[in-house]
C-alpha cells in the first residue's frame, strides 16, 4: 500500500495542468492558456499583447512555467508580440505567429536557446532590440517585405544562424544586429 501511494505521488501525468489568464495591453483583450503536458502556449484575442519588463520585476504571467513551454501559437487577431513576452523560454522550439502581428517587441524571444524555427508574418514592420538575442538554435531567418526597422542586437548571440534574408525596404538597422 505504501509503495502504491509513493508511485501515485511520483506520477508526472498527475502534475500536468492547464493555466490561463490575460496578457492584453488593454486588459483582457488578449488571453493565454498553457497546457503543461503538451507544452503548447496559445495566445488568442484581439489587439496588442502587453509588454513586460524584467528590470521592474514585471514578468509574463506564464514565466513560472517557462521551462515547460515547447511551442507558442499566437492567434490571427493579435497585433503585437509584447516585449519580453517569451524571454528565457529555454525549451521553446517553434513559434507560429498570426498574420495580424505588425511588431515584435524588444527581447520578445531573448534567451530562447532551443528555438529552431520561426516564421515572421508578412505584415510585421518592426523587430525590437534583442528580440531574438541568444537564440542559439536558430539557423535561418527570412525577414518579410514589410519590415522597415530592425532593432539593436535583434539577432545577437545567435551562434547557429547561418542565413538571414532582408528586404530592400529596411530603412533602419540597429547596432550589433548580428553581433556574436
Amino acid at each position: 500500500l505504501v509503495l502504491l501511494a509513493l508511485f501515485c505521488l511520483g506520477n508526472t501525468e498527475a502534475d500536468a495542468a492547464t493555466y490561463s489568464g490575460t496578457c492584453g495591453e488593454n486588459g483582457d483583450n488578449v488571453k493565454w492558456s498553457l497546457d503543461t503536458e503538451s507544452g503548447v502556449l496559445n495566445v488568442t484575442g484581439t489587439g496588442a499583447m502587453y509588454s513586460y519588463d524584467h528590470w521592474s520585476d514585471d514578468y509574463a504571467p506564464w514565466y513560472l512555467y517557462s521551462s515547460s513551454i515547447k511551442s507558442v501559437k499566437i492567434g490571427d487577431n493579435v497585433t503585437s508580440v509584447g516585449s519580453e513576452a517569451f524571454r528565457d523560454c529555454t525549451s521553446l522550439t517553434g513559434v507560429t505567429i498570426g498574420g495580424s502581428v505588425t511588431s515584435i517587441g524588444s527581447n520578445a524571444f531573448y534567451g530562447c536557446s532551443s528555438l529552431r524555427a520561426i516564421t515572421i508574418p508578412a505584415d510585421v514592420a518592426q523587430i525590437g532590440s534583442y528580440a531574438f538575442g541568444n537564440c542559439n538554435a536558430l539557423t535561418a531567418i527570412e525577414i518579410p517585405g514589410a519590415i522597415t526597422s530592425i532593432g539593436d542586437g535583434a539577432f545577437s548571440g545567435c551562434t547557429g544562424l547561418t542565413s538571414i534574408t532582408t528586404p530592400d525596404n529596411v530603412t533602419t538597422i540597429g547596432d550589433g544586429v548580428l553581433s556574436g
